[in-house]
């Protein structure tokens, strides 16, 4: 397969379902003004941006055997979607060699909101960096492992970071805002899975960093 590098200009970019990157392929917006992928309100499709899509009830490609894959420089915006009905910006089970940078997740702030920024499930390896999280239940859903992450924002979500499950990972400057009410969390497991970092942060204070430099 021939490498690609996907370029988007700045502007808005209303999009009805999801865009499926393929392998050794990059997405990348203008830096010096991001692009924003708008789901309509009728969107289809499980992200806005879906690297490994459920054909059947598993992912296409299995995990750990995702690899080349970049997304950068956008703004992705699922506020146009009902806050009760599901909605994902990115879907990014995939492993080594795989990156997402400066990236801004606008979803709805409501108090029925069960919209997810970031949605990783499974994988193995790879960089998250300059991701920046505004509203939405929870910010990023993960079981993962071997991710190195630095500088993700959590500003309103009612959960900042719910892990799925994850282990072999380095977090560096985590900033968690106000939640959109006073359950929010600033990270945790989900019910029933265990953590391993989940009491690095507990609860959501107003401007409140927290830096991280390895799961205890």
């Amino acid at each position: 397969m021939t490498p690609a590098l996907v370029y988007f200009p700045a502007g808005t970019y209303l999009i009805s379902s999801s865009i499926l990157p393929a392998y050794f392929t990059q997405l990348i917006g203008d830096a010096s003004a991001p692009p924003t992928l708008k789901a309509t309100p009728n969107f289809a499709g499980f992200g806005l941006i879906d690297t490994n899509p459920y054909y059947s009830p598993v992912t296409n490609w299995k995990s750990v055997n995702v690899f080349f894959r970049q997304v950068r420089n956008f703004i992705l915006d699922t506020t146009a979607i009902a806050p009760a009905t599901a909605a994902t910006g990115i879907h990014w089970p995939t492993s080594q060699a795989t990156s997402l940078q400066n990236i801004v997740f606008n979803m709805p702030a409501t108090a029925d909101v069960v919209h997810v920024g970031l949605f990783m499930e499974e994988g193995s390896g790879g960089f998250l960096t300059d991701l920046t999280f505004n509203g939405g239940a929870t910010g990023a859903s993960m079981g993962n492992q071997q991710f190195t992450m630095r500088n993700m924002k959590f500003n309103n979500c009612k959960t900042g970071e719910s892990h799925l499950s994850s282990h072999k990972r380095q977090d560096e400057t985590l900033t968690v805002g106000k939640p959109s009410s006073n359950s929010g969390t600033g990270a945790g497991p989900t019910p029933g899975c265990p953590s391993t970092t989940a009491r690095l942060v507990s609860t959501c204070q107003p401007a409140a960093p927290a830096t991280r430099t390895s799961a205890p």
